[in-house]
This record gives C-alpha cells, sequence and structure tokens, in this order.
C-alpha cells in the first residue's frame, strides 16, 4: 500500500540490536501483564435517590414548571429536610404551601423567615382566626416597608379588630381615614358596611352599602358576592322585596348575570353580622380581583392571586365565589391541585355554599390597558370635592 512505501517491511531489517530491545518488551509483557493493565475502576458508593438534594430540587422545579403545585410542594419538603437553613428554599416552601392550602406549614414557615408580605398576610390572618389581636397588631407592624398586598390588608385587618372589640365607632373611621385613595376606596366603603351593621341603627349601614354599590365595571364575581351580601342585610332587615331588587340590579350590566338571578333570589337569606374571619375573606378575594388584573395586564405569575384566594377559603370555607374564582386561575396558570377539583360540581350544578355562580369571573377576557390594576375597589371617585369617602351621607 501506497503508507507504507520506503518502509520496512518486516523485523528482519531492522538492526539487532532493535530487535533485541523489542524481544525484551515483548517478554516483559507477556511475564508482568499486570503492569501494563489497566487500573480497576474505583467503586463509586451507592446514592439514596431518597436523600438526593440535587434530584429533589430538580423533581420541584420541573412539577411547578408542568403547574403540579402539590407535588412541588412534596418535592420540596424532601428538599428543606436535607437543606433546612437555606433561605431562599424556605421562601419557596411558605409560597408553596401558601398555594396548596397546607395553612399550618405556611404559618410555621413565614415564622421563621424575614418580614415579606406574604409571610406577614399568613400570620397576620392566621391570628384572625383565633382572634389574637394584639398578636395579629404585632405581626402588621413588625415590617416598617409594607408591600401591597399587607398595605391595602392593614386598615381592613385593623378595623375588623376594633369591630370585634366594640369599637365600631373608631373601627369605620380607620376606614374613612384609609378610604382617601381612588384605586381602593370602594374596597375600603365595602367593609365599613359590613361593619356598621354591628350598630344599634341600621341607617348608617344602608348609606354606606348604597355609596359603595356595583358597578358595571366590577368584575362578575365581586358584583354577585356585592349583591349576596347586600340582598343578605336587607332580607334580614325585613326588606324582602329591596332585596329581590338588589340581586335583580345584576340583570342590568351583565348577560351572564342575568341566568343565575332566579338561584340567587332563591338562596336568600337572613344573616347575622359578618365575623372578622369572612369579613378578612371578603378581603382576600377583593386582593385577588385586583392581583389578577395586574397578572392579566403584565404577564406575572398567578401566585399571589392563588395564594389570596386559599387564604379565603382558609378563613371562610362556605365562600364559593372564591372557591370557584379559584379554580378558574388555576385553570388559566396552566396550573393543578388537588384541593379545587370539587369546584368543578359548583361549575357544573350552579350555585351552592354562601356565595357564587357557574363560570362566576369575567376577568378571564384581556383587559385594556387603560383599566385600573384594582377594579374590585376601583375607580368610581366621588364628584364631592372633599366629601368624607366613608360616611353616613350619600353624596
Amino acid at each position: 500500500m501506497q503508507i507504507t512505501r520506503g518502509w520496512p517491511r518486516s523485523i528482519p531489517v531492522f538492526s539487532h540490536s532493535l530487535r533485541a530491545g523489542l524481544s525484551a518488551l515483548l517478554l516483559a509483557g507477556t511475564l508482568l501483564p499486570s503492569a501494563f493493565a489497566a487500573p480497576p475502576p474505583e467503586t463509586m458508593p451507592a446514592i439514596d435517590p431518597g436523600k438526593s438534594l440535587t434530584g429533589w430540587l430538580l423533581a420541584s422545579s420541573v412539577m411547578m414548571q408542568r403547574g403540579e403545585i402539590d407535588a412541588a410542594y412534596n418535592a420540596l419538603s424532601h428538599v428543606l429536610t436535607l437543606s433546612s437553613r437555606d433561605l431562599k428554599l424556605r421562601e419557596d416552601a411558605l409560597r408553596y404551601a401558601a398555594m396548596t392550602g397546607h395553612e399550618d406549614e405556611a404559618v410555621t414557615f413565614a415564622k421563621t423567615l424575614p418580614a415579606s408580605d406574604i409571610a406577614t398576610l399568613v400570620l397576620a390572618q392566621n391570628a384572625v382566626t383565633r382572634k389574637s389581636w394584639t398578636e395579629m397588631r404585632q405581626t402588621l407592624s413588625r415590617n416598617n416597608h409594607r408591600g401591597p398586598l399587607v398595605s391595602v390588608a392593614t386598615p381592613v385587618l385593623l378595623a375588623w379588630a376594633q369591630a370585634d372589640e366594640g369599637h365600631v365607632e373608631q373601627a369605620l373611621s380607620t376606614l374613612n381615614a384609609a378610604a382617601t385613595f381612588a384605586p381602593t376606596r370602594r374596597l375600603y366603603q365595602f367593609h365599613a358596611a359590613l361593619i356598621a351593621e354591628r350598630l344599634p341603627s341600621q341607617h348608617q349601614a344602608e348609606l354606606l352599602y348604597q355609596k359603595t354599590g356595583n358597578s358595571p365595571d366590577d368584575p362578575l364575581t365581586l358584583q354577585i358576592l356585592y349583591a349576596q351580601i347586600y340582598g343578605g342585610w336587607l332580607e334580614s332587615q325585613g326588606q324582602h322585596k329591596a332585596a329581590l331588587d338588589a340581586v335583580a340590579a345584576l340583570g342590568v350590566s351583565s348577560p351572564l348575570a342575568s341566568m343565575i338571578i332566579g338561584p340567587l333570589q332563591h338562596n336568600l337569606k337572613k344573616r347575622p353580622p359578618l365575623s372578622p374571619s369572612q369579613g378578612a375573606a371578603i378581603l382576600n378575594l377583593q386582593l385577588a380581583l385586583m392581583i389578577t388584573d395586574v397578572i392579566q395586564q403584565e404577564g406575572i405569575p398567578h401566585d399571589p392571586a392563588i395564594i389570596a384566594l386559599q387564604q379565603a377559603l382558609y378563613l371562610d370555607p362556605t365562600l364559593t365565589v372564591a372557591r370557584i374564582f379559584l379554580a378558574d386561575t388555576f385553570r388559566d396558570g396552566n396550573q393543578n391541585l388537588e384541593g379545587p377539583r370539587d369546584t368543578q360540581f359548583g361549575f357544573q350544578h350552579g350555585l351552592s355554599g354562601s356565595a357564587g355562580c357557574p363560570g362566576a369571573r369575567q376577568s378571564g377576557q384581556p383587559l385594556p390597558r387603560s383599566s385600573t390594576s384594582g377594579r374590585c375597589a376601583s375607580s368610581r371617585t366621588d364628584p364631592a370635592s372633599g366629601q368624607s369617602a366613608i360616611s353616613g351621607s350619600t353624596g
């Protein structure tokens, strides 16, 4: 072959000394094979998959990307048994626990973390269920740099605490002071109306309900909630026709609402004034609606809205409209959760519990950029300049 041209073709053509050296090498290789054999590979220690920090971290990340929040939380729980001091992991664990409705675990994580919007909200509302008002106030005051959720929630939670302690007028003053900011004015007015039900005279509650009103700009979820709350209060006052009219007004703003007026009117019942836990549940529903507007406009994750809705259901499990909204939010975010599966019954069988409707939320439609981020609380500016935002007058 061409590549061997000019090269010796056999050992005999080499010199005697070179042939002797090659022979010695061959003989040594025969007698001492181990001298040239590759060393055996080192035996690697067996790794228990259940104790693989990297494996569980990867599983948690993949499950969250797939929208399998329960599985992501379960994987992250394994991570924390292997690396419990990592602050970022504990923050993720709080978020996952709150999103999956594991309230006790969320509280445990929140207690170990620096003050943050989610941690403060979880701890404060956990105190609401126990009426531990001193603890709630300390929790709300531990962070001077409040995030948006806690900033909106604090006046409402403080007002419900004051009302439960018997200081209803002070609670109304707290909400009145907070209602100077137009985008959240009606949110605070609504809670003022709820708290005013505790007054001996119902005149101020009536005026506050009328002042808050139901706006066509509100998402259908909030319109239904308002109609049920206001209608139930009117029913308790013996104003049956007015209660039916309050629900019938839903049909003016939405063809979908007109489909559920009948069931809503049929389910109207007298009710006592709401408890602080029920008031806080409504607050969380309002927060979730505000967050959802921002999510739709900015394309951010649904996590804060999911957490607010889970908190609403923790505070008031009968708030069916929040349960349906939660399932709707999971659908919009392509996420799955074991908890809200029973909400499909609500979609298929109409109303149940204290509030609800099939397809209760209109906010699945994209919002115009001009829409405020707080449709549930926003936007009807009082025409009278200088008028007290929460007061006994309808001006």
